[in-house]
C-alpha cells in the first residue's frame, strides 16, 4: 500500500473529511501527494542532514569503533556469552555460530540446543526486566550485579565446566555511549564509556557516566563467577546490524543499514572516517577516535579514509517544522513523539482521541483492554477496514458507533503514518548526505528492520513511500529486509565476533 492510499477510504465521508482538516489544522498530517508539502518536508530534510554533519547539535553520531568487516565464507564462532541490555528488557545467553547456524546452550540441561523452538525456550530462560532505578537498586554497578545473579542462577552447579567453554563476551549495550579502541582483536578490544541513560534507568548515571561499562561488568562476572573472558561492547543496533553482512546479503545488495523501531528507535550504517598514521588505538594519554569526514572535514595529509560503522542515536533528533502541540517530550524527542512504539504510539494515540474525539471515548477504549492502548493495539486497528465490527474485535467489549470506529481507524492510521514520516524524513537526510538508498552497480540497498513497528501492517512501505517522494531525483532503490522475528540482536553479536575474527 502507498502513502498516497493510506487514508483513501476514509476520505469519503464528510465526518473523515473534517477529521483530516483537523489534523492538517494541526500540523500532524501532511500529504505525499501535495507539491506544497512536499517543499516544506525538503527543506526540513536538508535542516536534518546538516544536524547530522554538525556535532553540535543532536542526533549524536557516535563512532563505533567497529570497521566494515570482510565478505566471510564460512561464519563460525565459538560459545560467547552473549547479553543484551535495553531499557526495558535484559536478554542473555551462552550461543556460538557453526557455518551461520545459530546454537544455544540449554543453561537448565547443558546441552547445546538449534531448532526454533529449543532456542526460543533458551531465549526466555535468559530473559528479564532490566532493572530500573530504585531504592533497592541505587546504582549502576548493582544493575549489572543483579543481571549477572540471575545468570549464576541459570548456570547452577556447572558453572565451571560451562564457563571453560565460554571464548568471551558480547555486550549489546542499548543505550548512548562512546566507543574507545583498545586492541586490534575486536573481543577484547572494545571499551565503552557510558553517556547519559534514558527510561527508568536514568539514575544510573550517577555511578556510570563517563564510566566504562564493560570493566563494571567484567568486575561483577569475576566476583560472582570467578570468571571473566575478553569483552566487546556495540551499540545494539551496531551489533544486530552485522546478522545482514554475510556474503550472501552483501552479494545482493550495495549497502546496509539496519533501522530499529520497536521500544526505542535507531539507525547505523557505514560512514568514512579519517584515521591517521597512528591507527585508532587508544594509548594513555588519548582515546584517539578518528573524524568522521563530512563537507566541513576533509581528509587530511598522511590520512586513511576507512569505513566505521555509526550510531547515529536518531531517537535525539530536534524537532523542527513538524512539531506541534503535542510533541511535548523533550528528551529524546523524534523517538518519544512521533517514531517509537514505546512511548510515542500510546502517547499520540491517547492524545488525538481525546482532543479529536473525547476523553470519554479514550476511556471507553482503556477500558476494554484494561490498560492504555500499545503500538500492538495502534497496529491492529491499523489492519482493520475501520468497520465497527473490526475496531471493536482490537476492544473487546466496547461498543463504537459507525463515526466512532472510523475515528479511531483514523486516529490509529495517522499516529502510524506520522512515525512512518518522520522516518522517511530521517532516511532521507541521510541519502542526501551519503547516497544512501539510492543503490550502486546495478543493486539496491538494504534496510534491516528491526522491533515491533515494523509489523504494523503496510508500515515498511509507508516508509518506503515518504523516503523516496523526500529524497527526489534520482529516486530511492532499496530492499527491506528482517531476521524472521524481526530481532537481530541476539544472533547480530555472534555474527560480528565471526565476521572480525583475525586469521
Amino acid at each position: 500500500m502507498k502513502a498516497t492510499d493510506w487514508f483513501t477510504p476514509y476520505e469519503a465521508t464528510e465526518a473523515a473529511r473534517k477529521l483530516t482538516a483537523r489534523a492538517r489544522d494541526e500540523g500532524l498530517f501532511y500529504d505525499v501527494r501535495s507539491d506544497s508539502d512536499l517543499t516544506k518536508l525538503r527543506d526540513e530534510v536538508r535542516r536534518l542532514a546538516g544536524d547530522m554533519d554538525n556535532p553540535e547539535v543532536d542526533p549524536p553520531m557516535l563512532w563505533s569503533g567497529i570497521p566494515v568487516p570482510p565478505v566471510s565464507g564460512s561464519l563460525t564462532c565459538d560459545f560467547h556469552l552473549v547479553i543484551s541490555i535495553g531499557g526495558t528488557n535484559t536478554v542473555f545467553g551462552l550461543y556460538r555460530l557453526e557455518d551461520g547456524v545459530l546454537l544455544g546452550l540449554d543453561l537448565e540441561t547443558g546441552n547445546e540446543v538449534r531448532d526454533v523452538d529449543a532456542l526460543k525456550r533458551v531465549r526466555q530462560a535468559g530473559t528479564m526486566p532490566t532493572p530500573a532505578f530504585s531504592d533497592e537498586v541505587p546504582t549502576g554497578r548493582e544493575m549489572m550485579r543483579r543481571i549477572v545473579e540471575r545468570f549464576a542462577e541459570l548456570l547452577g552447579e556447572r558453572s565451571e565446566s560451562i564457563l571453560e567453554r565460554c571464548e568471551g563476551v558480547l555486550l549489546s549495550w542499548g543505550f548512548a555511549h562512546r566507543i574507545v579502541r583498545t586492541a586490534p582483536d575486536l573481543v577484547g578490544g572494545l571499551s565503552g564509556r557510558a553517556m547519559p541513560m534514558t527510561k527508568k534507568q536514568q539514575g544510573f548515571d550517577v555511578d556510570l557516566l563517563g564510566q566504562d561499562i564493560d570493566q563494571f561488568f567484567l568486575e561483577a562476572l569475576e566476583s560472582r563467577l570467578g570468571w571473566k573472558g575478553p569483552l566487546a561492547v556495540a551499540n545494539d543496533t551496531v551489533m544486530a546490524l552485522h546478522y545482514f553482512l554475510t556474503e550472501e546479503w552483501r552479494s545482493q545488495t550495495y549497502r546496509q543499514g539496519l533501522f530499529i523501531n520497536g521500544t526505542g528507535s535507531n539507525f547505523s550504517m557505514a560512514e568514512p572516517y579519517a584515521v591517521s598514521e597512528r591507527g585508532c588505538i587508544a594509548d594513555e594519554s588519548d582515546e584517539n577516535r578518528p573524524d568522521r569526514l563530512t563537507p566541513d572535514r576533509a581528509l587530511g595529509s598522511g590520512e586513511t579514509a576507512v569505513e566505521f560503522f555509526v550510531n547515529y542515536e536518531t531517537g535525539s533528533t530536534r524537532m523542527g517544522l513538524t512539531e506541534t502541540r503535542f510533541d511535548d517530550e523533550r528528551a529524546y524527542p523524534y523517538e518519544r513523539n512521533t517514531i517509537a512504539g514505546g512511548r510515542a504510539f500510546p502517547k499520540q494515540f491517547r492524545a488525538f482521541t481525546e482532543a479529536f474525539q473525547s476523553p470519554e471515548l479514550f476511556e471507553r477504549l482503556r477500558a476494554a483492554l484494561g490498560h492504555d492502548p500499545s503500538a500492538r493495539e495502534v497496529g491492529y486497528v491499523c489492519g482493520t477496514d475501520g468497520s465497527s465490527a473490526a475496531v471493536a474485535k482490537v476492544f473487546p467489549g466496547v461498543s463504537l458507533s459507525n463515526d466512532e470506529a472510523q475515528a479511531v481507524w483514523f486516529i490509529a492510521r495517522l499516529v502510524a503514518q506520522r512515525s512512518a514520516q518522520h522516518l522517511g524524513q530521517l532516511l532521507a537526510a541521510v541519502s542526501l548526505r551519503t547516497g544512501f538508498g539510492r543503490g550502486g552497480n546495478g543493486l539496491p540497498d538494504l534496510v534491516a528492520m528491526e522491533g515491533s513497528v515494523w509489523r504494523v501492517p503496510f508500515y515498511p512501505e509507508l516508509v518506503e513511500d515518504w523516503w523516496a517522494a523526500l529524497a527526489g531525483d534520482p529516486g530511492i532503490h532499496v530492499v527491506f529486509a528482517h531476521e524472521p522475528v524481526y530481532n537481530a540482536s541476539l544472533p547480530g553479536p555472534l555474527y560480528l565476533a565471526a565476521l572480525h575474527r583475525r586469521s
